[in-house]
């Protein structure tokens, strides 16, 4: 084995653990991803048509949340609310 070889070998390990280092840091700090449904979907599962759901979203019975400014979504905890009767 040459010391060319050598030196390829343990870079490709300091590669690697550097790899290995960065994926365990970015997966600790990894913010979990907000459990939202789309609007469309939410009135589905609520048996609302699309036109009562906005109606409950402007009187105020409903919170949404604008991701971006085509994209809102209802968290799955407000449509679990209320599936169980809890909200009006």
């Amino acid at each position: 084995m040459s010391f060319s070889d050598l030196v390829f070998a343990a870079k490709a390990v300091q590669k690697f653990d550097t790899a290995s280092a960065l994926k365990d840091v970015v997966s600790t700090n990894e913010q979990p991803e907000p459990s939202g449904v789309r609007p469309k979907n939410a009135a589905r599962r609520l048996g609302f048509s699309d036109a009562t759901f906005w109606r409950k979203v402007a009187q105020g019975k409903i919170k949404v949340t604008k991701i971006s400014e085509r994209i809102t979504v209802v968290a799955e905890s407000e449509i679990k609310a209320m599936l169980a009767g809890e909200r009006a």
